[in-house]
């Protein structure tokens, strides 16, 4: 009997935390917000077009146009930022300020940029 309870015990307790993995952060050592606020039309959107898209475009082509930007790492769509996460995020957001290169973003803008990363961009 003994047995049985604690393997009960050990398949609830796997249970419960199944649940909690729908907040797990999509970035490292980042927490997501069990209810987000920010989306793409809400934040998302905005941000990119006012701080990242002047280099990391889709419609800029060779290096001069794109302000030294690598090409294909662009921020035009939801898509291409969410394959892009990590990366963001060590650069643009919370107390990473390596972009962009003309730090012109907000330290409060920054925080909101990773509340929205870590919650993998909805």
């Amino acid at each position: 009997m003994p047995r049985l309870l604690t393997l009960l015990l050990l398949v609830v307790g796997c249970d419960e935390g199944a649940d909690s993995d729908l907040y797990d952060p999509y970035i490292d050592g980042r927490h997501c917000d069990e209810n987000p606020s920010l989306t793409w039309e809400s934040f998302g959107q905005p941000f990119f077009m006012d701080h990242c898209v002047g280099c990391h475009s889709s419609q800029l082509e060779g290096e001069f146009a794109r302000g030294g930007a690598v090409e294909g790492v662009n921020f035009n769509t939801l898509d291409d930022v969410r394959q892009q996460l990590q990366r963001i995020y060590e650069r643009s957001a919370d107390n990473n300020n390596t972009m962009p290169v003309m730090d012109s973003v907000p330290d409060g803008e920054r925080w909101l940029l990773g509340d929205y990363l870590a919650c993998g961009a909805p």
